[in-house]
């Protein structure tokens, strides 16, 4: 009850804020379309950068800010060098912070704060090892807060399938946990507008590839 009640006030809290900016809507419908064709690190870094820009004009909303981290952190992705890679993850999960401090105990904010942390472990794995404990808290937190968001799901799967065997992850470890998130991605309906609705793609590929 906590939870929903908490799920049902960030949505009414978002839906009166956007009602206040008459550019909202359409800033965040351009950055969305920015995104869904966006290909290389260059194009993901150029949405996050417009994303960025809508942040600093509407102080008050957290969804730029989190849209803003996502594309940084795909960017990451590649990027070749570690250190810039490094900067690249700390400086999103900075906009996460300021997204969270204007929506608290938020699952999807959650779950992208895992990821975030998650891929700075992935820069340098033997010495950062023990930071997974920091990353899997804020997954474990966003299932808690939502059981049905599944990009926390499929995070964690992610992650499980890209683990060594000897290290307690692989394929076969990873296949139940992927079908269940992919069930959620079946199930899952926006509850607002401009609602995270990212992930479905890759989740059904590492299924595909763990069936194997």
């Amino acid at each position: 009850m906590k939870t929903t009640l908490l799920t049902i006030a960030a949505i009414f809290t978002t839906t009166i804020a956007f009602a206040q900016s008459p550019n909202f809507d359409k800033g965040m419908t351009k950055g969305l379309e920015m995104m869904k064709s966006a290909k290389a690190g260059e194009d993901f870094l150029a949405t996050s950068n417009f994303f960025e820009r809508i942040a600093s004009a509407e102080k008050d909303q957290w969804l730029p800010f989190y849209y803003s981290a996502y594309n940084l952190l795909v960017s990451g992705h590649f990027e070749k060098d570690n250190n810039k890679k490094d900067g690249i993850f700390d400086k999103a999960l900075n906009l996460t912070l300021q997204a969270q401090a204007l929506q608290p105990n938020n699952s999807e904010l959650e779950a992208l704060t895992g990821y975030i942390k998650l891929m700075k472990v992935y820069v340098d794995p033997m010495s950062r090892y023990m930071d997974i404990q920091a990353a899997m808290a804020n997954l474990q937190k966003a299932k808690e807060l939502d059981q049905n968001n599944p990009r926390a799901a499929f995070i964690l799967a992610q992650n499980t399938f890209y683990t060594p065997e000897a290290y307690g992850g692989g394929k076969k470890l990873a296949l139940p946990m992927l079908q269940d998130a992919m069930k959620k991605y079946e199930n899952y309906k926006p509850a607002f507008a401009f609602a995270p609705d990212w992930g479905a793609e890759r989740c059904k590929t590492l299924l595909e590839e763990a069936q194997k």
